[in-house]
């Protein structure tokens, strides 16, 4: 007896991912100008002139998409452990090219001296600070994508072959979405203020100390409707994830504390411990989200 097609091969949606990833790596190179070591390197190895900066912008957006490519293969059906170590290392090599390559937001300087004036040079606390806001505005940007195009926009955030139902978004499950969108932007510009109000000059500081409340109070206020909302189970994701990110903040505290007892280190910074605090919830946080989510599902762009 011969089996069905839809009993031997289980419907597969049709994914997108990689042309999501192609799309967002080109609008990432474009904000950036070849860097000058990157023109000298291709000019020592005998690249026309003129094709240099070409080769300059089209290698970094290549090489991020076989990245993700290249790991996608390499740990298909593996532990999640060992895809997040691929995913990492492999992300890393992408932007040691991307770095190399260009300089990013080659304006955005010029812009933020136009707006709040000069900034004093970023310290790692500040560093820290700028890539929080980046992450957050990014995670802002692909939830707002799914909330406002639903199932479509789901399949084009995935690289892998999924079922219909792990992609299917449904009409309360993208309101959802759109508060949470909202919420992660609210606290990627209180980052953002943050970073600036410490580098700053004194005169502009209250306005961005005012900006990062305005983001943290409407960060936080979206963060009780979405509470309303939640199921039991999902509650539970969100307290496990702060449990577990605030045991691990508070053992490196403490840790810290020892060293400075001893003199080895000065005093905490209380912006080092918001950074680390907000950096270790979106890490779990999208860790126990991964393991919750349906086999299949972990694929996204």
């Amino acid at each position: 007896m011969s089996l069905s097609r839809s009993s031997a091969a289980p419907a597969r949606a049709r994914v997108y991912g990689y042309v999501t990833l192609s799309l967002c790596a080109l609008l990432l190179v474009a904000t950036g100008r070849p860097t000058t070591k990157a023109l000298d390197w291709m000019a020592g190895l005998g690249v026309p002139e003129g094709l240099a900066p070409v080769l300059a912008y089209a290698a970094p957006a290549l090489v991020l998409v076989a990245m993700m490519a290249l790991a996608h293969v390499l740990t298909r059906k593996r532990p999640l452990v060992l895809r997040w170590a691929a995913f990492l290392l492999l992300g890393a090599v992408a932007g040691y090219v991307l770095g190399f390559c260009l300089e990013l937001f080659a304006g955005a300087g010029g812009f933020i001296d136009w707006a709040v004036g000069p900034l004093r040079e970023a310290g790692w606390i500040e560093i820290g600070l700028w890539m929080l806001t980046a992450v957050c505005l990014a995670l802002a940007g692909t939830t707002a994508f799914v909330a406002v195009l639903g199932s479509a926009g789901a399949a084009a955030m995935q690289v892998e072959p999924v079922a219909p139902e792990d992609i299917e978004v449904r009409t309360h499950e993208r309101a959802m979405m759109g508060w949470s969108a909202a919420g992660m932007a609210a606290l990627g510009v209180a980052c953002g203020a943050l970073a600036l109000a410490r580098q700053v000059e004194i005169d502009m500081r209250a306005a961005m100390v005012i900006a990062a409340c305005v983001g943290m109070v409407v960060n936080v206020a979206i963060g009780i409707i979405l509470w309303r909302a939640l199921d039991e189970l999902q509650r539970r994701m969100v307290i496990d994830s702060y449990a577990i990110s605030a045991i691990a903040v508070t053992a490196g505290a403490f840790v810290w504390a020892a060293a400075s007892a001893l003199g080895a280190v000065g005093p905490i910074d209380a912006g080092l411990l918001f950074l680390a605090l907000t950096a270790a919830q979106l890490i779990v946080a999208i860790h126990i989200t991964a393991k919750g989510a349906p086999q299949g599902a972990g694929g996204g762009a």
